[in-house]
């Protein structure tokens, strides 16, 4: 796709430093229009007076809500930008509870809208239309190649980048460091950053999605580390 036309939706923090990762290191073609939507009453009756006043055409959406009831905006805010592909992750079960995630696919699939939840976003590696796969082939689960020399990190190259920009942070700390112990290392570093995704441990997998954030960057450092050479 030429022209990736990226609409993201955020509250606080959380969004805001995903923001500033993706507009720092998005393609040159894509366009993005971040839409900050203040907090929310817990229950919105009507959506109308809190949808933004401007909603241009989109082809992908992002959803960084930081409650529930931010929700209830987002399949009017979807038609109206008429877009069919929209990524909602999930870094905390509070913002984005499992019955609300089954509404909400529920709801899309009436429109023949695509919708995922990447738990947590650094997750993301695929999905199931073009939009969403052009921005997961850039942001999403992350994926690095190792320089080994002596022993010790040379270099780190970031090939797929976590959404926030923990895997960038990562990367310049692994260099120069001894390959021993180094996955164990990179998972550290990752709350360090630190990471914005929950420490609360969820019933879904039995952990917290920070520790899972951690567990997927030492995996990539141990895949990453077995293919490179030392020289």
């Amino acid at each position: 796709m030429k022209n990736l036309k990226i609409l993201i939706l955020y509250q606080k923090e959380w969004g805001r430093r995903i923001i500033k990762n993706i507009l720092r290191n998005k393609k040159k073609s894509w366009s993005v229009s971040p839409i900050k939507i203040n907090v929310l009453p817990d229950i919105v009756d009507d959506v109308n007076p809190y949808l933004p006043r401007k909603i241009d055409r989109a082809n992908l959406i992002i959803a960084l809500g930081e409650q529930p009831s931010f929700f209830d905006l987002l399949p009017e805010i979807t038609s109206r930008s008429l877009c069919k592909s929209v990524i909602i992750p999930v870094d905390n079960y509070s913002h984005v509870p499992l019955g609300l995630q089954k509404e909400l696919k529920e709801e899309f699939k009436k429109k023949n809208v695509h919708c995922i939840f990447p738990r947590p976003f650094c997750s993301l590696s695929t999905g199931p239309t073009q939009e969403m796969r052009e921005f997961s082939a850039v942001f999403g689960k992350p994926k690095l190649k190792i320089e080994v020399k002596n022993n010790q990190v040379k270099n780190v190259e970031v090939l797929r980048s976590a959404p926030c920009g923990s895997t960038l942070f990562v990367a310049k700390k692994l260099v120069g460091q001894k390959i021993e112990g180094l996955a164990e290392k990179a998972g550290l570093y990752v709350q360090l950053y630190p990471c914005l995704a929950s420490r609360k441990i969820n019933r879904v997998n039995g952990d917290s999605l920070i520790h899972l954030s951690g567990l997927i960057l030492k995996r990539e450092v141990i895949r990453s580390l077995s293919l490179s050479k030392s020289f």
